[in-house]
């Protein structure tokens, strides 16, 4: 049997060194992506699967918020341009969105000026001082 492995024995040796330089490369690969990552995308790949997941959920979570904010100057749009009811079916859900987040205390004031400024809109009312085209506190 050992015969048989001793032919072996000088392409295992020059395996050795082939796998190494391998590793090297891939090392170096390795730091010349993290070299080319901008700090958000190295933060994120170092996040864990639950941590990535929050941060994502996160995200969404702001991006409705921004489009539920934006949501009174479109009805003022609508108004303008003499759709008042298309204006009052479109309010309808970010209405009841709203109302949800008041009820379970997300948000604090800010949602009551909201609802305020959208129920201004539909009546046709200019942005007021409470108004989010004068306050933009998302980012």
């Amino acid at each position: 049997m050992r015969a048989n492995m001793d032919p072996l024995n000088p392409m295992a040796a020059t395996l050795s060194p082939a796998i190494a330089e391998i590793y090297e490369r891939a090392d170096s690969v390795k730091a010349e992506l993290r070299a080319s990552m901008t700090p958000a995308q190295r933060s994120e790949a170092e996040m864990s699967e639950e941590e990535r997941a929050k941060a994502a959920k996160l995200a969404r979570s702001r991006e409705l918020a921004r489009r539920v904010l934006a949501v009174p100057e479109r009805l003022r749009k609508l108004v303008k341009e003499g759709k008042v009811e298309e204006a009052r079916e479109e309010w309808e859900a970010p209405l009841a969105l709203l109302r949800r987040w008041r009820e379970e205390g997300k948000g604090g004031v800010d949602v009551q000026d909201c609802i305020d400024d959208g129920e201004a809109a539909l009546r046709g009312e200019p942005p007021g001082e409470k108004s989010w085209v004068n306050i933009s506190l998302i980012k």
